[in-house]
Parts: structure tokens; sequence; C-alpha cells
């Protein structure tokens, strides 16, 4: 830092120290000073895209969605091919609950990207959220196709079958995720309410007990509730 600040006494127009002593703030969680120092930069180049899309990050941060939101746009106006920029996008808009808008950032990432792994994901969220679980399922299936060994893949898809009352499924998906992570308290805690749904009462409850144990915040009302 004490570089950077020298360096500035000496050229206070030089936009790369800025742009560069922003990053160390970033690193720092000093998302104020970054946010001064990105918009130095660009008061000296209107232009500079990635002190945009930094500043953008920097705003995400802090819970400013909105501002961030408008520094993303900004910059896919330069560089409109940056599937991370449509990302990040789609990541405030789904901080701000839009989750259509960030649906449509998402789709535009996996275009540009076709094995952008986080935007499957978060697309498959947000399509869960909006009530598309079998578009949700088909993100996943990429997710697990892609990196077999996924656990929210496997619990996040388990979910959506549930959704669609594909309990058996569900059920198989959990599995599969316990068997991955060796101690899953949402997979436990999933795969009680699915075996519940089949009648399953008794290794429903055991996989509660065990989703407790794990420290599931709902496992002890499951317990309570089904299974005195």
């Amino acid at each position: 830092m004490t570089d950077y600040n020298a360096a500035l006494v000496l050229k206070n127009n030089f936009q790369e120290v800025y742009f560069n002593r922003g990053n160390l703030r970033m690193k720092q969680d000093k998302f104020t000073d970054a946010i001064a120092d990105y918009t130095k930069v660009l008061e000296l180049n209107p232009n500079y895209v990635k002190a945009i899309s930094n500043r953008g990050d920097a705003y995400f941060e802090m819970g400013n969605y909105s501002k961030a939101i408008v520094d993303f746009t900004k910059a896919i106006e330069f560089d409109s091919k940056n599937a991370k920029l449509y990302y990040n996008r789609g990541n405030a808009r789904f901080s701000k609950e839009e989750y259509k808008a960030a649906l449509v950032d998402y789709n535009l990432a996996i275009e540009l990207n076709t094995k952008y792994i986080e935007a499957y994901y978060n697309r498959a969220v947000v399509k869960s959220l909006i009530g598309d679980n079998n578009g949700a399922i088909d993100d996943y299936n990429e997710i697990v196709k892609v990196f077999p060994e996924d656990v929210d893949g496997y619990v996040g898809r388990g979910i959506s079958k549930h959704r669609l009352d594909d309990f058996e499924g569900a059920i198989m998906d959990y599995t599969y995720a316990i068997a991955i992570s060796g101690a899953n308290s949402e997979a436990y805690y999933n795969r009680g309410l699915s075996k519940l749904l089949l009648n399953q009462k008794e290794n429903a409850c055991t996989d509660f007990k065990k989703s407790l144990e794990l420290q599931h915040d709902s496992a002890a009302e499951a317990l309570k509730k089904y299974c005195r």
C-alpha cells in the first residue's frame, strides 16, 4: 500500500496506481476505499472497463446491488461478450429478488460460455424459486455431469425432484450426496422429508436424528412433529 501511495504523490493522475490500489483494498475488504480508487480511475478514463466492473464487485460486496447493476450494465456496454459480467449482474439481480431478470443474465452468461458451471448452478436455483423445477433439474444434470461429486448439485436436484413428487428420485440424490460428503445435514434432513411422504416413518426419523447431530436448524422441530 505504501508504494501505491508514494506513486500517487509523484504522479496523482496515474490511473494504474489507483486501479491497483483499489484491487489491493478489495482484497483487504476495504470496499468503500476501493470504490473511491476505482471512481478516480474512471474520472481519468471513463472507458476503463475493468475499473467499472471491479467497482461493481465492490458495490456488490457492500450490499449495494442497485449500484452494482449500474456498473455491470455499463461494463457490458463496452464488453458485451464477457460472460462473467452477465453472471455478476445476474447475482446482483438475484440478491434483489429480481429473479426473472437474473434468469435472463444467467442465460446470456451460459450462451457465451456453455461450461460456466457457476451460472448453471445459480440458474438452477432461480428456476426452482420461480417454480420451473424441470428446468432446474436440467441445469443440475449439467453440473453433476461435469462434476460427478458435486454435493450441492445432488442436493439441489433432489429438492427439485421432491417438489415434483418424485420422492424416490429425490432420495437417490440425497443418498448419493451423503455418500460423497460423509456428513451433510441438509441431505439427511431432506431425505427424511421424502421418506415421510413414502410412508417410511422409521427411516425418516433416523435421518432427522442424524441431521440433528449435524446441527440442521429444522431437525429438532421435525423430530418433535413426526417422531414421537
